[in-house]
C-alpha cells in the first residue's frame, strides 16, 4: 500500500467512509491512514475540508477526521482487501494528498504518532511538468 491509495472501508450493513493512506510504509511496515466524512453542522475539525471533484467519490463538502487517524500495518490493510472488508478506490491526487498531510500536522485533533510518520515519510507532489513550447 502507497501513499494515496484510496479504498471504501465497509461497515456490515455494506456502508463505509472512504480512507486515504497518507503515508508510504515505514521501516517497521506501518502506514498513516485519514478518515473522510461528510462535513456537517456540527463538525469540530474544519482543517481539510474537500468538496466535490477533490476525488470521483466525494459529491459534497467532505472532511478529514483527524481524531481517527492512526497507524496501522500495511500488510493489515492488504489482507482487510483480499478479505472483502475494503473496496479500492482511484487513488487520491497529489494536491488531496498535500492538503491531507498538511492538515494532519496542523490538526490538533491529530495524534503524535500520526504526525511523526507524516514528517519523517518522504512523499512529495510530483513536479508539474511544462507544456511543450514549439521551437
Amino acid at each position: 500500500m502507497f501513499c494515496g491509495y484510496t479504498y471504501l472501508h465497509l461497515a456490515p450493513s455494506g456502508n463505509g467512509h472512504v480512507w486515504i493512506v497518507g503515508t508510504d510504509p515505514n521501516r517497521d511496515g506501518e502506514i498513516a491512514i485519514f478518515s473522510l466524512t461528510s462535513l456537517r453542522d456540527y463538525t469540530v475539525d474544519l482543517t481539510c475540508v474537500l468538496r466535490k471533484g477533490d476525488h470521483p467519490f466525494i459529491d459534497h463538502d467532505t472532511v478529514v477526521d483527524y481524531r481517527r487517524s492512526r497507524l496501522i500495518m500495511a500488510t493489515d490493510l492488504q489482507s482487510w482487501t483480499n478479505a472483502g472488508d475494503t473496496r479500492p478506490q482511484p487513488s487520491a491526487s497529489d494536491a488531496v494528498l498535500l492538503k491531507l498531510r498538511r492538515g494532519a500536522v496542523a490538526s490538533t485533533f491529530t495524534g503524535d504518532e500520526v504526525i511523526e510518520a507524516v514528517q519523517r515519510c518522504r512523499w512529495a507532489p510530483k513536479p508539474v511538468q511544462p507544456p511543450n513550447m514549439p521551437a
